[in-house]
């Protein structure tokens, strides 16, 4: 990314591989007790609230495309405990919706729904634009519910789990029916030759439903992982462990 194009086009995936490196590093520290990947992440995060949030440029998009999970992975990992990611990504999932407007993306204009921008997101109710980046703005929205004991936010992740699971998706758990985007579409749009569902977009449905089982503010979601991990997402990867397929369809 050139330095004169930092932030300025969300579909570049700056923060969602920011979302990533977050998560890459909490698993790390936990893993090996070392904060290296860490503390480098934290400046990172730090970078980000001083330009979005503190100096709130102009010029900056102000929905990233990013799991605001990992946010909060980074607020309660035990060497970085501290409410200030959990605060940013509250703030980012409260300023989705409030200045809908178009995006120019790699393959061209799309309209808000497109970026889940369309409207505030307590206000959602049904599963719109790049499947993935859905599913990881319900893994956010879920995840902030739960640690700020928000019913208001948790019930439109409920709203919009229900219209998934009942109208956008597969037998097979397959979510995300159109190549064209990588997207949701409408209801009961779900060609069999046709279809997308890629792999991400089923490892996001796996993050959220584990959110799910978590302590929460209101009763948990009925549907379980399995489910996801076993058709959509088991079959993708060596039986080493080592490597995967990104699988579509």
């Amino acid at each position: 990314m050139e330095p004169y194009a930092k932030f300025k086009l969300r579909d570049r995936h700056e923060l969602y591989c920011l979302g990533h490196l977050i998560e890459a590093a909490v698993a790390y520290d936990k893993a090996t007790g070392k904060d290296k990947l860490l503390r480098i992440v934290c400046r990172y995060a730090d970078h980000v609230k001083k330009i979005f949030i503190d100096e709130h440029k102009e010029y900056l998009f102000t929905r990233p495309v990013m799991r605001k999970s990992s946010l909060l992975s980074l607020s309660f990992t035990a060497t970085q405990r501290t409410k200030k990611y959990l605060q940013m990504a509250t703030w980012f999932i409260d300023e989705r919706g409030k200045h809908p407007t178009e995006d120019t993306v790699l393959f061209g204009t799309v309209k808000p729904a497109y970026s889940q921008d369309q409207c505030p997101v307590r206000e959602m109710s049904t599963a719109e634009g790049h499947a993935v980046r859905m599913m990881y703005l319900l893994c956010g929205m879920a995840d902030t519910a739960v640690e700020n004991d928000d019913n208001e936010l948790f019930d439109a992740c409920r709203r919009v789990f229900d219209n998934i699971i009942n109208r956008r998706m597969y037998i097979t758990g397959g979510v995300g029916s159109s190549s064209d985007g990588e997207a949701f579409t409408v209801d009961y749009d779900l060609p069999n030759l046709l279809a997308y569902t890629e792999t991400c977009a089923a490892i996001s449905m796996v993050f959220l439903l584990h959110a799910w089982q978590q302590p929460s503010p209101t009763q948990n979601m009925p549907t379980q992982p399995s489910a996801h991990f076993t058709t959509d997402f088991c079959p993708v990867c060596r039986l080493t462990a080592k490597s995967f397929l990104q699988q579509s369809a």
